[in-house]
């Protein structure tokens, strides 16, 4: 078979090798003065390489189960997916920052972050192996993750996938919906209950947040890519998370590093909240209404597992 386990395995590891190599190479020219012809045919060569090879790792991984995306069997993700007692849970999302130099024909001040570096963001959900289920990415940080969110395809199609009775994870910054739940806001008046969904939830979500630190002790390159394009830039982060779950499909052992800084928005940024009614739609504010209603039956089923125990 062609387009078999040693077909990806190889292409696969040829992508690897240019994410590895590519930041030696990046180094040396960053170092260099040299503008002579040869230099420019080395670029022109490299991006032949890249072109090569991440087209032909879509290509193969297409062929395949989905490498990147949600089970068709949702019951048995969700079922698979429950880490700290959360129900009806099949995916985890947050927003990652991956540091970059201005891309070409780019403004610079258009794509600096909240820490004051220039970054794009890096969308995704997550299962409870810290699979990439769903990645988006191309969208500057300066972008709250509300509006990342808007602008990718899963927020057009997860209500589907969601069927009504599951839903995915995300910190305050993202919408709560039916499909999307999100923590009680602490307005220094939560009770007990509302305290208890918060901790479990947060024990859920991390698997996000360990997901992007995984990727980023992979592929080190994602600490500052130094590519010029967002077409590139795009497709070596989507290429970094394919390669990501294709580890984990195959037991590759996790790298050992403590420094789990990935410079993703982990911490709940309440002012960043999306709670704020006052600048909503009324189709906004009515699937927000939605959202509260699904949260209120989470915490009560929560409430009944652990009365039951």
């Amino acid at each position: 078979m062609a387009d078999g386990m040693d077909g990806w395995a190889t292409s696969a590891k040829r992508v690897a090798m240019l994410l590895l190599l590519d930041s030696d190479s990046s180094e040396s020219e960053s170092s260099s003065t040299d503008t002579s012809d040869s230099s420019d045919s080395d670029s022109d060569a490299k991006a032949c390489a890249y072109e090569r090879e991440f087209n032909k790792l879509f290509r193969i991984t297409a062929k395949r189960p989905k490498v990147v995306g949600f089970i068709e069997d949702v019951v048995r993700q969700y079922s698979d997916h429950e880490v700290s007692g959360m129900p009806a849970v099949i995916g985890c999302i947050d927003g990652s920052y991956v540091k970059i130099q201005c891309p070409a024909n780019k403004v610079a001040s258009t794509y600096f972050n909240r820490h004051h570096y220039l970054s794009l963001t890096l969308q995704a959900v997550c299962d409870h192996k810290r699979r990439f289920l769903d990645a988006f990415t191309g969208t500057s940080s300066k972008m709250h993750d509300s509006h990342v969110f808007s602008l990718s395809p899963l927020s057009k199609n997860i209500a589907s996938v969601c069927q009504g009775r599951y839903h995915i994870l995300g910190d305050a910054a993202y919408p709560l919906r039916e499909y999307l739940l999100t923590p009680y806001r602490d307005y220094g008046a939560m009770n007990k209950q509302q305290k208890s969904f918060n901790f479990k939830f947060l024990g859920t979500r991390v698997l996000i947040e360990n997901a992007f630190s995984t990727l980023k002790k992979r592929f080190r390159q994602l600490m500052y890519l130094e590519l010029h394009t967002i077409y590139w830039l795009n497709k070596f982060i989507i290429s970094c998370c394919i390669l990501h779950n294709l580890c984990i499909d195959y037991g590759d052992e996790e790298p050992d590093d403590d420094n789990d800084d990935d410079g993703a928005p982990n911490a709940i940024q309440w002012e960043n909240c999306t709670d704020n009614h006052s600048d909503k739609t009324d189709e906004e504010r009515a699937l927000h209404k939605l959202g509260e209603i699904k949260r209120a039956k989470v915490l009560t089923k929560l409430l009944q597992s652990d009365c039951g125990k």
